[in-house]
């Protein structure tokens, strides 16, 4: 393209042609802003929402025989699966649902049973499962670890669902699918995911009319004196930035995007990650208060939760990033003991949480309940089960001893650690 076609299409565009930057001191702010990429730890909250059911994932229990009355669950204590340390549910045909999960990532899976959330209330379990506080006022765990290691990128915190109330520490960015992804990073293109032919017939000049606008907007600037106006047009001018980080995102994405949604969420996200962009996610997948038929309608998205899950860890690995991905799951509370009139089970506020991820011992179980989900007392030093609270002597597993552990974990200095304090004791949850 030469200097006379650049100057039609630029008319085209609504540009002014302006001069080099030899001659226009301007010209050499109107370049994209990026902060220094962040490689650390990618931390992936993933919230089963509704109040998830452990006694059909990770704390499994089923029943003695077939005719047990108010059995836990339908299947057998002797169909009781094992990876290493770890048992679980035998759920889908033949019990083998959820052994793509355990039986590939025991070794580094810690599980901690016997979680007391001190609530049977929707936000108030899911605010404590995930800021380790049931009242109002905490941000949850993962806005505290971007705040703390991304304090400056453009979507620290990818917020999908889940709870996100971050309570001014960071940003919860609501990213969408892919696709969109990619319309709204690459707007020039009438194929964003395929040729890169744009609208304009040159390669080039979607990036110069992005600069000439950076540039037009910081002119603007510099004569505005009006407070308000002013602070709109740098609005205005970071979001443009922001396309560029956008795009960064769109070319770190897979070729091909799952079907499902929650796995979507997930590549999207590590795609930010991989990008420089991002520490945190969280991810939700609804539909786990099953006050009626719990099996038919419970188990399913438990199996569909789990293999997310799978999915993340699978996703890493084929991007080479296994070794700096943690995955943290939890639940609003649980379900309770036996089944109700409606073959559904209610709230009950023993949980468990599983997770996995650099300085995660693996391998691992922590806390546990007795045969009817009831709560019972650990070992301050050995985690393990003592019994139960009016027989036996320790300590109640709480959600604010997880978050003090996780916390400590991530690296969340003493200021943040004193403006949203938890209740209870440091224990070795990792070692």
């Amino acid at each position: 393209m030469d200097r006379r076609d650049f100057i039609r299409m630029a008319s085209w565009a609504g540009l002014t042609c302006v001069l080099p930057a030899a001659m226009d001191p301007l010209r050499a702010s109107a370049q994209p802003i990026t902060g220094s990429a962040y490689t650390g730890t990618y931390w992936i909250f993933m919230h089963a929402g509704g109040g998830w059911d452990p006694t059909h994932l990770c704390d499994p229990k089923g029943r003695a025989t077939e005719n047990e009355n108010d059995p836990m669950g339908r299947f057998l204590k002797s169909d009781i699966r094992t990876a290493g340390n770890i048992d679980y549910a035998p759920l889908g045909d033949g019990g083998t649902a959820l052994d793509a999960f355990f039986q590939t990532h025991y070794e580094r899976l810690l599980v901690i049973n016997g979680m007391d959330t001190t609530t049977n209330g929707h936000d108030q379990g899911t605010r404590g499962t995930w800021s380790g506080r049931t009242a109002e006022g905490h941000p949850p765990i993962g806005a505290l670890i971007a705040a703390t290691h991304g304090p400056n990128l453009p979507m620290p915190l990818i917020g999908y669902g889940g709870y996100l109330d971050t309570q001014g520490v960071t940003n919860a960015v609501p990213l969408g699918d892919g696709g969109l992804l990619h319309n709204l990073a690459h707007p020039s293109r009438p194929d964003p995911t395929g040729s890169e032919e744009n609208y304009f017939g040159h390669p080039e000049v979607p990036g110069i009319v992005q600069r000439e606008q950076q540039l037009r907007l910081l002119r603007m600037q510099g004569k505005q004196r009006l407070p308000r106006i002013w602070d709109g047009q740098n609005e205005l001018m970071l979001a443009r930035l922001g396309q560029d980080d956008l795009k960064r995102v769109s070319d770190s994405l897979p070729d091909d995007f799952s079907n499902n949604q929650l796995e979507r969420q997930i590549q999207v996200a590590l795609a930010a990650y991989t990008a420089g962009l991002s520490v945190s996610v969280s991810v939700s997948r609804g539909g786990f208060d099953t006050h009626g038929n719990h099996d038919g309608n419970h188990l399913p998205r438990l199996i569909d939760f789990v293999n997310g899950a799978n999915f993340a860890m699978q996703e890493a690995e084929r991007l080479g990033i296994a070794d700096k991905v943690a995955v943290v799951m939890g639940s609003d509370f649980g379900r309770t003991p036996g089944y109700n009139n409606g073959n559904g089970k209610d709230h009950w506020p023993i949980s468990s949480m599983m997770m996995m991820g650099p300085g995660i011992p693996g391998n691992r179980v922590i806390g546990g309940t007795d045969d009817r989900h009831g709560l019972q007392l650990i070992d301050p030093l050995t985690l393990l089960p003592t019994g139960a609270p009016d027989t036996a002597e320790g300590t109640r597993l709480s959600i604010a001893h997880v978050h003090r552990a996780l916390r400590n974990l991530a690296g969340v200095p003493n200021d943040f650690k004193a403006a949203f304090p938890l209740a209870g004791e440091d224990l070795p949850i990792f070692g």
